[in-house]
């Protein structure tokens, strides 16, 4: 099994804006359809945050 990480996939997060999802979705070679863009940043957006809290780098908490 190969692991690939897209550029924009750093330790700073996923990518966040559209320019850094087609660069990262460019270099796994797929391809975003316009129509499904903000869709995309919204639910990789979602994807971080609960990704920052699992990691404790938030200061939200559930209750």
């Amino acid at each position: 099994m190969t692991d690939v990480s897209p550029p924009a996939a750093s330790a700073q997060g996923l990518p966040r804006n559209e320019a850094e999802i087609d660069a990262a979705a460019a270099a796994l070679g797929m391809e975003i359809p316009q129509a499904c863009l903000p869709g995309v940043v919204a639910n990789l957006a979602l994807l971080d945050s609960h990704a920052e809290l699992l990691l404790g780098q938030s200061d939200s908490r559930c209750v």
